[in-house]
């Protein structure tokens, strides 16, 4: 190679022609007329002078003192107060202005000392990897946690906590009987010390104001409950509107994928999820096509429409099966009771089967008489508390 090549080798690298051959560069084979540290530079970026010659820049021949001026000097580098230091982890960092970033990216704050009543230091300055934990007690709101890191709420007393990610089924807040506390709704009666907080607050206020406060409180953070029902450490989740509670409050979160997520035994308590829900009996599956569809409380809907189920013949032993419904003639029962199970739109004409229901001057029957109506829909109703029991709800 002579001179007129002497630029760059195959790697990118710099050269430099000695006047005999070409060499390429490096801070240690500069020219020995390069004596200060913009010459080494100018010879090669990121050189410096040395006693006798030059040498790599490194942190310490920077004399700065805030993390920026030197992670702009050069990016590996932080401050400890007097010069430029190699960034390490949180707990390396000597002085609050290089608790910034650790070498791995991480978030560092600086806790300044714990000093007792006679003012002496118990605990010691220090740095530490950044968290909700750190964050000191002047902050008392959720937005001043959120600008201080990520995923924090307020505590108690101030600071911040890392907000809990629920249990989908946890976030199931009644319209009285709530509180929040690091974002979770929980229980089913107010603490005992939030009762008596209330009662301390609104002492002048008449029991009825102390109700109606209470009930807003609890209103507010049920709001809250369902926008967060999003996700939860189980899984997706899923706000049910029309659920009702033991309180009789409507509204609750579920962990949800699919239908069958949830073990409920009635059509229409799986339709609460989805219209293309229904039961097998156990828990909720997806509907099919009347033909397909079980009838241990599935024969409800199908994609082809409403579903009727029967056995072949009145009074036969054969096992039941489900199909579209076209009318009420094509259901097989004696009974009231048992052509609702087979549909809805359904009652008995005593002897040959079922028919549609209609005026109570249309029944010739006394088993399609009002009063055997309302005793199977005092039975039904029977059935519904006995599944909100089972429910839990």
């Amino acid at each position: 190679m002579n001179q007129k090549q002497c630029y760059f080798n195959s790697t990118g690298q710099s050269c430099y022609w000695t006047g005999t051959e070409c060499i390429t560069k490096s801070c240690e084979n500069a020219p020995i007329e390069t004596a200060t540290a913009e010459q080494c530079n100018n010879y090669l970026y990121g050189c410096t002078i040395d006693v006798i010659k030059c040498k790599i820049k490194i942190c310490e021949d920077y004399v700065l003192t805030t993390d920026e001026q030197c992670s702009y000097a050069l990016s590996t580098c932080t401050t400890n107060g007097v010069n430029c230091v190699t960034r390490g982890t949180c707990v390396q960092a000597q002085n609050k202005a290089g608790c910034v970033v650790s070498s791995t990216g991480q978030s560092c704050e600086w806790i300044p000392d714990v000093v007792n009543s006679q003012n002496v230091v118990t605990t010691a300055a220090y740095c530490t990897i950044k968290t909700c934990n750190t964050a000191p007690i002047s902050l008392q709101t959720d937005a001043d946690c959120g600008k201080y890191f990520t995923n924090c709420t307020t505590k108690s007393g101030g600071g911040c906590v890392t907000q809990i990610k629920l249990f989908c089924c946890l976030c199931k807040c009644c319209l009285y009987n709530c509180i929040k506390r690091y974002n979770m709704c929980m229980g089913q009666y107010i603490k005992q010390m939030q009762r008596q907080r209330l009662l301390r607050f609104y002492r002048n206020n008449s029991h009825h104001l102390l109700n109606l406060k209470i009930r807003m409180y609890c209103w507010t953070k049920w709001q809250m409950c369902q926008k967060a029902c999003i996700e939860g450490t189980n899984g997706p989740c899923l706000w049910i509107e029309k659920f009702v509670n033991s309180d009789g409050s409507k509204g609750a979160c579920f962990a949800y994928t699919s239908c069958k997520s949830l073990a409920w035994n009635s059509d229409e308590s799986c339709k609460l999820i989805s219209n293309k829900c229904t039961t097998n009996g156990t828990n909720c599956i997806g509907i099919t096509t009347c033909t397909e569809t079980n009838i241990d409380g599935g024969c409800v809907t199908g994609y082809d429409g409403s579903c009727i189920q029967s056995v072949p013949a009145l009074n036969s032993s054969d096992p039941k099966i489900c199909k579209p419904f076209k009318s009420c003639a094509d259901a097989y029962y004696a009974t009231h009771k048992d052509c609702q199970i087979a549909n809805k739109k359904c009652t008995t004409d005593g002897t040959t089967g079922c028919i549609p229901l209609g005026a109570c001057s249309t029944y010739k029957s006394q088993l399609q008489d009002v009063r055997q109506m309302i005793k199977d829909l005092q039975f039904n109703l029977v059935l519904q508390l006995q599944q909100v029991f089972v429910f839990g709800i």
